[in-house]
């Protein structure tokens, strides 16, 4: 009887099935917060596009439009900002459903013979961990890069395992949209997919494949979409680059550490004119801000107004005398990424938002999913579950991941 239904499943019929249970799964969250979770930083998208902040490219910006145009279709055409934001949420889920449909059926299609239990697991934890759901109907940019990433990783190692019969699949069209879909939905991804593109073309190099060419090709082919992509729209929009400095957390991290260590009694102390480099930057008040785990506090009220030269300079000098501290602060800021036995708990920033800010509100159908959903989110009563707490940490699933490659 298993062998039969999952051969019904493997037939060809799979992709709508799966849809349809992950898209009723999740219908049953958006029921609890009706018409979806407005936060985050939604409301200063929302700002962008319709003139009240200057809009840049801090957020992604199809991010932004889409968003910020579903809320405006609400308010202008359907009478009110909720049904923008159900449109959002409906679409979200359609996109976020539809890409994990993708990522099942390639599991089925793959020849390990753990590929039933590996669908099982993948499919009920898509269905039944909650913040799933709650990620879908989330105006959050994160949640279809979410989906696209994996994808991505996907069908790059499919192109690499055997370039040639890849090329000839047509399925390189997927790997080239996949990736820059990712990279215009998260910022930073340009930087890792541009760092992997040149380790993986130097490695080829290397041990002198053949494939160099093809390899130039593919990962070329998203970047200079990207550059298409940011010469029509941006303009078209009047968009303004954002603020350098989300690119410079770590750094910025690191010295704030640094000074915040070198104020406890006792230790060596930063000198007169590592003082006025430190506050060309941001005042000592900004500075003291610092929250290991998170860094934001500081980052947000960073200024390059006095050169990044000088800020680089500063940078190295503290390396050299306080080389642990910027470790220390390196691992406080990445440790719920890699580490498995924590979960990220701060009483200076929610992880977790379940609420709405205006114009948006709940207007919840299911009012037990959504009195469970805002305990989950806003009381952290996972942290109260021993082992159930654990879902909840990235190093987790980073681990179980690496732990589980073929």
């Amino acid at each position: 009887m298993k062998r039969k239904i999952f051969n019904w499943i493997e037939g060809g019929r799979n992709p709508l099935i799966i849809f349809g249970l992950i898209f009723i799964s999740w219908f049953v969250i958006l029921l609890g917060a009706w018409p979806g979770v407005y936060a985050y930083d939604a409301a200063w998208q929302y700002g962008m596009l319709t003139g009240d902040a200057p809009f840049t490219t801090h957020h992604p910006v199809i991010h932004t439009l889409w968003l910020g145009n579903c809320i405006r279709l609400g308010e202008t055409v359907l009478g009110s900002a909720n049904a923008g934001m159900l449109i959002y949420s409906l679409s979200q889920m359609i996109i976020c459903a539809s890409g994990l449909t993708y990522i099942l059926c390639r599991v089925l299609r793959h020849d390990s013979p753990r590929k039933y239990i590996i669908f099982v697991v993948a499919l009920a934890w898509i269905m039944l961990f909650p913040l799933n759901g709650v990620m879908a109907v989330c105006s959050i940019k994160d949640s279809v890069f979410a989906v696209l990433f994996p994808i991505v990783v996907l069908e790059l190692g499919e192109f690499l395992q055997n370039t040639d019969r890849y090329l000839k699949s047509k399925r390189w069209i997927l790997l080239i949209s996949a990736t820059f879909l990712s990279i215009i939905f998260r910022n930073n991804m340009r930087y890792a997919f541009a760092a992997t593109g040149a380790s993986i073309l130097l490695i080829s190099l290397l041990k002198k494949k053949t494939i160099v060419k093809n390899i130039l090709y593919v990962f070329a082919a998203p970047l200079l979409l990207m550059i298409i992509y940011e010469k029509t729209l941006y303009p078209a929009f009047g968009i303004t680059p954002g603020s350098e400095v989300e690119k410079w957390c770590v750094p910025i991290q690191q010295v704030a550490a640094v000074y915040n260590y070198s104020e406890i009694e006792g230790n060596e102390k930063l000198s007169e004119s590592e003082l006025n480099d430190l506050f060309a930057y941001a005042s000592e008040e900004i500075w003291k801000a610092y929250v290991p785990e998170c860094s934001n506090h500081v980052k947000d009220y960073f200024s390059f107004s006095a050169g990044k030269k000088r800020f680089v300079l500063l940078w190295a000098r503290l390396l050299y005398k306080y080389p642990q501290q910027y470790i220390e602060a390196f691992v406080n800021l990445t440790e719920n990424y890699w580490n498995p036995f924590i979960v990220q708990e701060s009483k200076h920033i929610s992880f977790l938002q379940f609420k709405c800010f205006e114009p948006v509100t709940f207007e919840p159908v299911l009012a037990g999913m959504y009195r469970y959903l805002y305990s989950l989110c806003n009381d952290r009563t996972y942290l109260k579950l021993p082992v159930i707490r654990l879902l909840f940490n990235n190093g987790g699933y980073l681990w179980g991941a690496v732990l589980n490659c073929d």
